[in-house]
């Protein structure tokens, strides 16, 4: 398919780095009864960011992961203007989130999950044409680059439709048209599959990265916990724990901090019900099937595991059909990572984000 599409951050020529981050913390005040104020007692505040520094380069595509409760969501509305810092500073396009917030939300588009701001009984086009009214564009200008949009994200033939009528994933899409009707030069996508059915999931993951990163060459930033779209889509990572910064990179040198393990996917006839269990021993991770008799296992290298494993299959009475040396896997060496980093961390407050 081919498109007019106009290269969606021409305005407002950029700078080095589209987006850059020093120090930023965000605390948050624990609610206190009359009572306690009265008689002077105070509390901690509860540690939501704490000291994230970092740089996005003009047309970069950003993950921003780690577990639930660990700041990145607190750290997007942050970035996105709805969110004051305690302390530290933030800009985007040369411009402070804070001091300059009315001028920085013109260069941001945001996309949530679950969009629940459409208004179900117009269709997606009426929908389109009134957030562009909130925008102030120019009317016939509008309709022109809502066309442009309704067509690069394959929303044409359902344009007329009414909103409540259509799919989660076609609801993710013109969610994502809405975000770019001001041609942002950043794009902020807050989870964009969440409650997608996985052949939607995929659908939205390919027309990012081959219509909006690949066609408007714009910077985007995507919060996820599928660890495989960060795989696909992300130039590089920041892993958050506990409002910190805990990894900064891209996700192959992720992989290459889980040293000193092999991943192996065993193919069987069939799988004994206790095989498994009695596998666990021998496993440095969890032990996953990636198809029906088909095991992915990780064992510590360098020692005899592998051949252990062997004998215990066979020793079930199960053939082993074949046995192929895989690549670690993003979601193990996600939580491989963060397990190498347990015994250093201190029991500290957080709240949900």
């Amino acid at each position: 398919m081919t498109s007019s599409l106009h290269p969606l951050h021409a305005a407002n020529a950029p700078g080095d780095n589209k987006i850059s981050v020093r120090a930023l913390s965000k605390h948050f005040v624990h609610d206190r009864s009359l009572r306690d104020m009265l008689r002077g007692h105070t509390s901690a505040p509860i540690v939501a960011v704490q000291d994230v520094s970092f740089d996005i380069a003009n047309g970069e595509v950003f993950g921003l992961v780690g577990p639930n409760g660990a700041g990145k969501t607190t750290l997007l509305r942050m970035l996105s203007t709805l969110l004051v810092p305690t302390s530290g500073s933030a800009s985007i396009a040369g411009l402070d989130v804070v001091q300059h917030a009315k001028q920085v939300r013109q260069h941001i588009g945001m996309v949530a999950s679950n969009e629940r701001s459409f208004f179900w009984r117009l269709s997606g086009m009426q929908n389109l044409q009134f957030f562009a009214d909130l925008y102030h564009l120019d009317q016939r200008e509008a309709r022109r680059w809502i066309d442009e949009l309704l067509e690069l994200l394959d929303l044409t033939p359902v344009a007329h439709e009414r909103f409540e009528s259509y799919s989660t994933g076609t609801k993710q899409r013109f969610a994502i048209a809405r975000g770019l009707l001001h041609r942002p030069q950043v794009l902020f996508m807050d989870e964009p599959t969440k409650g997608v059915d996985p052949k939607s999931s995929a659908g939205i993951i390919s027309l990012i990265r081959e219509r909006i990163v690949n066609h408007a060459r714009q910077t985007v930033i995507i919060t996820t916990h599928n660890l495989r779209e960060i795989e696909q889509l992300c130039q590089r990572t920041l892993i958050m724990e506990q409002g910190r910064v805990a990894y900064l990179g891209t996700t192959s040198e992720l992989k290459r901090t889980v040293v000193g393990t092999d991943a192996y996917r065993i193919a069987l006839s069939h799988t004994p019900s206790d095989l498994v269990a009695r596998l666990r021993g021998f496993s440095a991770l969890p032990i996953h099937f990636y198809a029906p008799d088909v095991l992915d296992i990780r064992i510590t290298s360098g020692t005899h595991a592998l051949h252990q494993v062997m004998q215990t299959i066979l020793a079930s009475e199960a053939e082993i059909v074949d046995c192929t040396r895989v690549e670690i896997p993003i979601e193990d060496a996600f939580i491989a990572f963060l397990a190498s980093r347990k015994a250093d961390r201190s029991p500290k407050e957080e709240i949900p984000c």
